[in-house]
């Protein structure tokens, strides 16, 4: 995804125009299923659309790809996951 399409999808989400985000960002993962930066604006999109299974399943891709980038994802999963045990874990990474 170059740096031209990586704007429009940072304005739309600062936007909150979540749901034409969510079409381009799913449009762009079908064709780049590991970028990071899909997968982590597809988080945010996700979470503020309330698709909360799509949500926890993309922060878990997130981790696997690269655990170390946006570690805001290890608290929003902190926050969506029921188990208090498993929430803690997160909310300490």
């Amino acid at each position: 995804m170059n740096n031209i399409e990586q704007s429009e999808i940072k304005n739309l989400i600062s936007n909150c125009d979540y749901t034409t985000a969510l079409k381009k960002l799913e449009q762009k993962n079908s064709l780049f299923p590991n970028d990071i930066f899909i997968i982590n604006s597809l988080i945010d999109v996700y979470f503020n659309l309330d698709k909360i299974d799509e949500c926890k399943k993309t922060i878990k891709k997130s981790i696997k790809i690269s655990p170390n980038s946006n570690p805001e994802k290890y608290f929003t999963l902190a926050q969506l996951e029921t188990d208090k045990k498993k929430s803690l874990e997160n909310y300490k990474k």
